[in-house]
């Protein structure tokens, strides 16, 4: 699991686990020696609000949960104006946010950046949809200024 922020406290069914039961690497946490069965993940950390989700433990497998971001908990809440939003995609760290709208004959990409506070297009595509793998995400590159986009155009999978 990667989190953002980086330092967070890891719950099982309520239960604290101990930093001993928790390994980081390359700023992923694992946590090993669960039986299988299922459990109520939840992670926290102090100033934010938590993140749950019930998941279920199989033998030899492991389960991984991708861009896990806690939101700060004094936040402002801020209107974006946006028409036909499809789907967003936060930064690794926060700083921008991209989306992804129907356009009238394909789709649109915006970034809005929260420290200049400007939102721009960055990318607009004709006859293009997101992708219709419900895995897919599009991927920041981690100075949060290159973008990749996977759409579906002219039959087939495409970036």
């Amino acid at each position: 699991m990667k989190a953002l922020p980086q330092s967070v406290e890891i719950f099982l069914d309520g239960k604290l686990q101990p930093t001993k039961n928790i390994d980081i690497i390359n700023s992923s946490m694992t946590a090993g020696g669960l039986r299988p069965g299922n459990y109520r993940l939840k992670i926290a950390a102090e100033g934010y609000s938590e993140w749950g989700k019930n998941v279920e433990v199989h033998s030899g497998l492991s389960t991984e949960f991708w861009n896990v971001v806690l939101v700060p908990g004094n936040l402002q809440m801020k209107e974006m104006a946006s028409q036909n939003v499809q789907k967003f995609f936060p930064s690794p760290f926060g700083k921008k946010t991209a989306y992804v709208e129907k356009a009238e004959q394909g789709i649109s990409l915006r970034v809005t950046d929260f420290r200049k506070n400007e939102t721009s297009q960055i990318l607009s595509l004709d006859n293009a949809v997101f992708s219709k793998n419900k895995f897919d995400n599009l991927e920041w590159n981690f100075e949060e200024e290159l973008l990749l986009v996977p759409v579906f155009r002219n039959n087939q999978n495409d970036f």
